[in-house]
């Protein structure tokens, strides 16, 4: 179920992409705050989903400009990096973090 909720948030983004329309905005970052929920911390997927999650609020954050998206970006963003275990392939972590 995770996965094609992700799957659905992401269609929902690109059509908030190319429409602007803020419903598709909202349904794609509830489809992906579900997949998120319905992922385990453990999981594989759960940093590709918080990705997925912040890419959505950064979305949203560059047509509404309201800094709660920015921070809410920032934060799934945040939580994919650290649930990424260390040496995996595909991360290079930064100091800040």
């Amino acid at each position: 179920m995770p996965i094609h909720l992700n799957n659905l948030g992401t269609s929902f983004l690109a059509r908030f992409e190319h429409t602007g329309k803020l419903i598709d905005s909202d349904r794609a970052l509830s489809a992906h705050e579900e997949a998120v929920s319905f992922t385990s911390d453990g999981h594989a997927n759960k940093p590709g989903h918080l990705t997925n999650l912040g890419n959505s609020f950064v979305c949203r954050f560059k047509r509404s400009g309201d800094m709660d998206d920015s921070d809410r970006a920032i934060s799934a963003h945040n939580q994919a990096v650290h649930l990424t275990p260390d040496g995996h392939a595909k991360i290079r972590r930064i100091s800040q973090y």
